[in-house]
């Protein structure tokens, strides 16, 4: 897999996200993920170096759903 380097826009892609970034679906996004904070009308990836700005509607490899439980700490 070749990484993107801009969106289909012409916009930079964040050097920070990795190559597994793409286009998402409808059942995982970055909208949808639970590492994705949304920060003054953006999202961004809080698991990457410097906090990179991303779609909401792309994801990567690293997506983790927001639904997941959360575990026990003893």
């Amino acid at each position: 897999m070749v990484r993107m380097t801009t969106y289909p826009n012409g916009e930079p892609i964040p050097e920070a996200l990795p190559e597994a970034y793409q286009e998402g679906n409808l059942e995982k996004h970055c909208g949808n993920c639970a590492h994705a904070m949304f920060v003054d009308g953006e999202y961004l990836c809080g698991l990457f170096s410097g906090y990179p700005k991303v779609r909401a509607d792309w994801v990567c490899a690293a997506w983790k759903s927001t639904a997941e439980p959360a575990k026990p700490t003893v």
